[in-house]
C-alpha cells in the first residue's frame, strides 16, 4: 500500500491491507487515516528523523533538570515533612531548628523523631534535645525528615 501523494510512507505504519475496493472510499478513508497519523491527530506514527529529534530534545531537556537538580542539592537544605517549603536555601550557620523554622512547620504537634540524611548516612537528633538547645549543624544538600 502507497501512502497518498506528498507523505512519507512511514505515515502508513501500523495500517493494514484489508482488500481490494473497487471505489474510491477506501482510498479515501485510507488517505484520511494516513494524514491523521502524520499530524499528529492519531498518536504513534512519526518519521524516523522526527523520532531521534524527540529523543535527543529528550535526552538534552533530562540533562538540564539533572544538572539544576545537582546545583539546587548543593545549595539547598531539604525538609521532609509537614512544611511548606521543603526546600530552603544552605547558609552559614544554617542548624536544624533554623532549618525546620525556616522551612515553616505545619504541624500543631512537635516531631516524634528528626532525621538528617547526609551522604547516604542518617544522623538521628533527639527532638527533646533539640527543645534543650542541643542544635546540630546542617550542610547544603541535607535531608532533614520529621516524624
Amino acid at each position: 500500500m502507497t501512502p497518498p501523494r506528498g507523505l512519507p510512507a512511514s505515515c502508513l505504519c501500523g495500517l493494514k491491507r484489508v482488500g481490494r475496493a473497487g471505489g474510491g472510499v477506501l482510498k479515501v478513508a485510507v488517505g484520511i487515516i494516513a494524514v491523521g497519523l502524520c499530524v499528529g491527530l492519531l498518536p504513534g506514527c512519526v518519521s524516523k528523523q522526527a523520532a531521534q529529534e524527540q529523543a535527543r530534545r529528550a535526552f538534552e531537556a533530562g540533562l538540564q533538570q539533572g544538572q539544576k537538580a545537582a546545583e539546587m542539592n548543593m545549595t539547598h537544605v531539604f525538609v521532609r515533612g509537614p512544611v511548606r517549603k521543603p526546600a530552603i536555601p544552605w547558609h552559614e550557620g544554617l542548624t536544624v531548628a533554623k532549618a525546620i523554622v525556616e522551612a515553616v512547620y505545619t504541624s500543631s504537634q512537635d516531631p516524634m523523631a528528626i532525621n538528617i540524611r547526609r551522604k547516604g548516612r542518617i544522623i538521628p537528633v533527639n527532638p527533646t534535645e533539640l527543645l534543650r538547645g542541643v542544635d546540630p549543624p546542617v550542610e547544603a544538600g541535607d535531608v532533614i525528615e520529621l516524624r
